[in-house]
């Protein structure tokens, strides 16, 4: 057999029997991102070939971002193969909204991952097509940009996408033996002619940088892919290094401690703050923003609340902790108006509230509401502070305030107006899941109840 053929089977099969959680997939469906250019096309007939030894079915997945004049004329041609392939296709139309600073080859990919992770399901595994080169051209992409060690490490071997997983099989494969197998067995693929558009920074890179390197070392895009693997390894022993010490600076809500962060050296604080970050999904800042956040949390005078947003999320410094946020995640459709009028909820269904909150109600025994106050179908109505609430909690003899009630549980000034209050008959019987009047609380160990809960 043809030695680019037998390359391109061996890659495909250590990447995939290396996954942690997966032998090699016997009666399973491998799904193949498609876009009919010559990559995708190697990769989705080499598994078609593979296939038939090892009993796992293949269907495949194609983008169509109406970008180019020919892209019906591609969705028709990957359609074609499929056919002759006798693989399911499916075909996603996607509406691009460019706005003013953004990466038009970005969005593309982010909006192509979006719509294949919205289908996928637990186990799903989604292969692209990414080759040696496409890694090289990454490390030089991001090493321009002034990069670190993630940086550095190019695109992951795997990852995750949605409820499914995202294996690049062919990163340790060259391009020329890409073509050898295509060649080899006389695929048939489309061009896209952005490809040729020098001015996205990819392009550039790979007609003009490259091959300069290339005459420095043949082996440059090998080289600056082996950096990308050990850069890989060096980040994830630095990861793994530093969990120790940001779960000593963590309170119990995943809030760091500003009296832990102090302790230690300013690289270290940053380190300790971009895997704070990473860790709770939120794309990381860039280094100048990053340095933003230390200089304001350190030096902000103790009366204030700084806040510092970048593209995809924020930081708040509050009673000398710091609050992470995700501001790019879409909220759910609020059940409430936006004059935060008062609603009535039916306990016995879910309500769904602004900013994610999706509230329940529990019956339970010894906590909560005690259930002898309401009738068979209870329900509450859901108001938003205003002015002048109180509420009498457990224990006490009088009533207080809401914003000293705020200001003893120490919630943030920011989350106060978000806090649902949970009337009955007019009175206010819960904040939240903070506390619970005093009059409607359960008394006995054994006696009925209702928890409210967001959790």
């Amino acid at each position: 057999m043809n030695d680019c053929v037998n390359e391109i089977y061996s890659a495909l099969f250590q990447a995939i029997s290396a996954l942690p959680y997966l032998e090699f997939p016997h009666k399973r469906t491998l799904i193949v991102a498609y876009s009919g250019g010559k990559d995708s096309h190697v990769l989705l007939h080499a598994l078609h070939a593979l296939s038939s030894q090892h009993s796992f079915s293949i269907k495949a997945y194609h983008a169509h971002h109406g970008l180019s004049l020919f892209a019906d004329d591609w969705a028709r041609h990957c359609q074609t193969i499929c056919n002759d392939l006798q693989i399911p296709l499916e075909i996603f139309k996607l509406a691009l909204h460019k706005q003013a600073g953004d990466s038009l080859e970005a969005l593309a990919r982010n909006a192509r991952y979006q719509a294949f992770a919205a289908k996928l399901e637990v186990g799903d595994l989604v292969l692209t097509a990414h080759s040696e080169e496409d890694q090289a051209e990454t490390v030089l992409l991001n090493l321009l940009r002034g990069t670190g060690l993630r940086g550095l490490s190019g695109i992951h071997l795997h990852s995750d996408l949605g409820k499914g997983s995202l294996l690049r099989p062919m990163l340790t494969v060259s391009r020329k033996s890409i073509m050898r197998y295509a060649a080899h067995f006389n695929l048939r693929w489309i061009e896209d002619e952005s490809n040729l558009n020098l001015q996205f920074k990819r392009n550039l890179i790979r007609k003009n940088l490259l091959p300069v390197l290339d005459s420095v070392n043949p082996t440059a895009a090998h080289q600056l892919a082996k950096c990308a693997r050990l850069a890989f390894e060096s980040q994830m022993l630095l990861e793994e290094y530093l969990h120790h010490d940001l779960q000593e600076i963590l309170d119990g809500q995943l809030r760091l401690e500003l009296n832990g962060l102090v302790k230690h050296a300013i690289p270290k604080r940053k380190a300790l703050l971009r895997l704070w970050i990473k860790n709770a999904d939120i794309p990381l800042p860039t280094e100048k923003k990053l340095m933003d956040i230390l200089v304001q949390v350190f030096t902000a005078a103790q009366d204030k609340n700084p806040t510092i947003q970048w593209k995809g999320g924020e930081i708040r410094r509050y009673q000398n902790k710091l609050f992470l946020k995700s501001i790019s995640d879409k909220q759910l459709v609020s059940s409430v108006p936006a004059t935060q009028q008062p609603l009535t909820w039916y306990l016995g269904r879910p309500l769904a509230l602004a900013q994610g909150q999706v509230w329940r109600s529990i019956p339970t025994r010894g906590k909560g509401l005690a259930l002898k106050h309401f009738s068979l179908n209870p329900s509450l109505t859901v108001a938003f502070r205003q002015e002048g609430e109180r509420c009498q909690l457990a224990g006490k003899n009088h009533t207080q305030s809401l914003k000293q009630l705020f200001q003893t549980l120490k919630i943030p000034p920011w989350e106060r107006d978000s806090v649902p209050l949970f009337y009955h008959d007019g009175q206010l019987i819960s904040v939240g899941d903070y506390c619970v009047s005093n009059k409607y609380r359960v008394t006995a160990e054994d006696e009925a109840g209702l928890l409210l809960t967001n959790k």
